[in-house]
């Protein structure tokens, strides 16, 4: 379903839209399952993604991990006319059974190489130049690539089976179909069921905001809530024929995305517009102060935010020596306000160094967000 707005922009017409799409939620909230370094069950991006990988076996949860990480989102998302049954996940299992198991090699292997998601990301660099049949040429070949160009340790353990799935595309097909299979009816038809009505109020909410005369990024913060110039390269924006956001329960605060030649998915939390834009018969989306709330429930972000308060700018650097801190739990109490929106980045003129302020347009939302909700 649709109610969303549209834009255009300049030269090239594209048409920016809030879309319910089920069938790239699903994908990309599976993605979330896989743990993302070390033994740990409990990641904290979202309660229930956390009780679904709890539930699943530790044959499962590997399984799942190799053929998400393998086959990658964009592969499985374009392998079919996904735009045809986009809010009927079974409508998708169907056409995925039907397609060849050559066909969704093929498919999975062109998204590899050409990813919509590298192409986009500005701290992403785009994979080596190189053709399917050269993968293909020999399991050394494709293995020497994904470690040349695949940087993460937590990925790595898992190339070899990755990679022989390419080899055995019956395998491939089996184990992508019985995986989803498997998680849509033991767990995500009735968790999307709950929040369909939530899902498609957020949609008919976006339908009531003009975003005419917005430039690109300003018509995407005022969706997502979030300043997403510092992620998106904006050239590589103009040349998709549509931008569409898919509202979700289950990402946290980040934003997650993903394409095909001319459609850009941006995956973003399911949030009502903010309370300047809103009519007044639209609330504001509960999810989205309680993710707020819980980036502010932890004394360590709560002292970051106030020492960036306090200096009105700060480095990485910066908070690493002040607090004694490693890089990375630095770099984790960071994101969670940066994805929370209650800071943003800037870098210097060596594109090296990233700074961190206050966003007070977010702090005035969030405290009006709740006088909204709470008052009479």
């Amino acid at each position: 379903m649709s109610f969303g707005f549209s834009h255009t922009i300049a030269p090239r017409p594209t048409t920016l839209s809030v879309q319910s799409h089920t069938v790239a939620d699903v994908l990309s909230t599976i993605a979330l399952l896989p743990r993302q370094g070390g033994d740990e069950r409990h990641i904290g991006i979202n309660e229930w993604v956390d009780r679904v990988r709890l539930s699943l076996s530790e044959q499962q949860l590997h399984d799942t991990t190799v053929t998400i990480w393998g086959l990658g989102i964009e592969g499985l998302l374009n392998v079919v006319d996904t735009p045809s049954v986009q809010d009927d996940f079974p409508a998708y299992l169907a056409l995925l059974r039907d397609v060849s198991p050559e066909q969704l090699r093929d498919t999975c292997l062109r998204w590899m190489i050409y990813s919509v998601y590298r192409r986009v990301h500005q701290e992403t660099d785009v994979f080596e130049a190189v053709t399917a049949e050269e993968l293909l040429s020999s399991r050394d070949r494709f293995l020497r690539y994904l470690h040349d160009n695949i940087q993460k340790d937590m990925v790595k353990s898992y190339f070899d089976e990755m990679v022989a799935l390419y080899f055995d595309p019956q395998r491939m097909h089996q184990m992508a179909v019985e995986m989803l299979s498997y998680l849509w009816e033991s767990h995500f038809c009735e968790e999307w069921a709950r929040h369909d009505a939530d899902i498609t109020d957020v949609v008919r909410a976006f339908g009531q905001v003009d975003t005419i005369g917005m430039s690109t990024f300003d018509a995407m913060q005022v969706i997502t809530g979030r300043d997403l110039r510092p992620i998106f390269r904006e050239n590589e924006l103009s040349k998709f024929e549509q931008i569409i956001f898919v509202p979700s329960k289950h990402n946290g605060p980040y934003v997650s995305w993903f394409g095909d030649d001319t459609i850009l998915y941006v995956i973003f939390t399911a949030r009502m517009p903010s309370p300047a834009m809103m009519t007044d018969d639209v609330k504001p989306d509960v999810n989205v102060l309680i993710q707020r709330f819980k980036a502010l429930s932890d004394d360590n972000r709560v002292t970051v935010l106030l020492a960036i308060r306090e200096h009105g700018e700060l480095s990485t650097q910066d908070i690493i020596e002040r607090f004694d801190l490693n890089k990375s739990a630095a770099s984790r109490y960071l994101g969670q306000l940066f994805a929370n929106g209650f800071i943003q980045e800037r870098r210097d003129t060596n594109g090296k160094t990233k700074f961190y302020s206050i966003k007070d347009d977010v702090i005035d939302e969030f405290l009006q967000s709740i006088a909204k909700l709470l008052k009479p």
